[in-house]
């Protein structure tokens, strides 16, 4: 199968110099078939966004759109395939990548020409994703009952060789190309034909869970998810949101809350929710006062009150 065009769609919010790094990385990259790059700004304060104005003129493949408000990632992401639409872009793939990663020189290389591109079964691709501890173990199982809970209370440290406890895949090494059920949203590869089918992702994960959901509905809609050990990339991690802890956590937990709403038996919500709140919370507090971090124990005490103030977001 012959790739005719790639679109990448990053979603910048305050991301300062990371971003600058991953788009200086994309023009050095090596590109097989032509490759355009749409940057998101979710309405940044800290002038990231001028980064690419500069270079708008002498880049024909970079593109920008500015949100007025921070519609968060998955949202950006909608916005970003849209406004590609409106310049006529119709790519057979759709790249979303965060902006806090580095494309090495070969990432693209390999990655078109893998087997896995040829395989129409295939809905959607990760690769082999590097960080400072190395390759990362970046695919997961999809949540389960089981499996958060046991995340939840730490069961799933204990118990590293049972599958059924497990979230992320710590079973698998990631050095090999297989099927699995989710891959990471920092580098999410989907056809576009496949996207336009789930009409993109869901606009009620504002952040986090939004790839699992997209994941969970191509894999119900019959496509396979494939995690491509060959192309790799780096990803520094934590995100723009590393620097705001409570309402990471406070994200993290009501994105949690709709997968499973939305996906899950009532049962398996209503357990979620109560575990969330009590044991989950109980665990949490007990770590930071061990530990004596009352900056955590602060941490969690903002992001439980958030759910008082603003609810399920």
């Amino acid at each position: 199968m012959t790739i005719n065009s790639l679109l990448i769609i990053t979603v910048n919010w305050n991301s300062g110099d990371k971003l600058e790094a991953c788009v200086n990385s994309f023009l050095d990259a090596s590109k097989p078939c032509p490759i355009n790059l749409m940057v998101v700004d979710n309405s940044s304060e800290d002038g990231s966004d001028y980064f690419i104005d500069n270079l708008l003129d002498s880049h024909d493949c970079l593109h920008m759109v500015r949100s007025k408000e921070n519609l968060g990632f998955g949202n950006g992401c909608n916005l970003g395939v849209e406004t590609a639409g409106y310049l006529g872009l119709n790519p057979d793939f759709i790249l979303f990548l965060n902006p806090d990663t580095i494309l090495f020189k070969d990432t693209f290389e390999t990655l078109l020409n893998a087997e896995c591109i040829n395989d129409l079964r295939i809905g959607i691709i990760g690769v082999q994703i590097y960080d400072n501890s190395g390759v990362s173990k970046s695919c997961s199982y999809f949540p389960s009952l089981i499996n958060f809970l046991s995340k939840s209370i730490g069961i799933d440290r204990l118990l590293t060789r049972i599958k059924v406890v497990q979230h992320h895949m710590k079973d698998f090494d990631h050095l090999n190309s297989r099927e699995v059920d989710q891959v990471m949203g920092a580098f999410l590869m989907i056809r576009n034909t496949v996207f336009t089918e789930l009409k993109g992702f869901d606009p009620q994960f504002f952040v986090y869970f939004e790839e699992v959901d997209l994941c969970y509905r191509a894999k119900k809609n019959g496509y396979k998810v494939w995690f491509e050990s060959q192309s790799k990339i780096w990803h520094y991690g934590g995100g723009t949101t590393e620097n705001f802890k409570a309402t990471r956590l406070y994200l993290s937990i009501s994105s949690r809350l709709r997968f499973f709403l939305k996906n899950k038996p009532l049962y398996s919500f209503i357990s979620i929710f109560f575990f969330s709140f009590t044991i989950e919370l109980l665990a949490r507090v007990t770590k930071a006062l061990v530990s004596l971090n009352y900056r955590e124990l602060k941490e969690i005490f903002l992001a439980y009150t958030y759910f008082l103030t603003k609810g399920i977001k």
